[in-house]
């Protein structure tokens, strides 16, 4: 899976904190999109909700195309199986 952010290339997204780990975090209430790479491409709309100095940026996630919303569910229930 991978993460790809407009603001780090060294952007890692802990789905299960939705936490995103960063060098220069976004300030609070700044929205974003971006994508995961699976199997098909995943667009997420993206809100800063809290900054973590140090750690990263707390964000809430929506997928932004109705179609993906399965593969998405998917994945978080898979990683919730697994305890990742």
């Amino acid at each position: 899976m991978g993460f790809h952010s407009p603001s780090r290339k060294h952007a890692r997204h802990q789905l299960q904190r939705n936490v995103i780990e960063a060098i220069d975090p976004l300030w609070l209430g700044a929205g974003f999109t971006a994508r995961m790479t699976l199997d098909r491409p995943v667009r997420l709309n993206c809100f800063v909700k809290r900054v973590e100095p140090g750690l990263g940026m707390g964000v809430s996630v929506a997928v932004s195309e109705s179609e993906s919303q399965k593969v998405f569910e998917d994945l978080l229930s898979a990683l919730s199986n697994t305890g990742s």
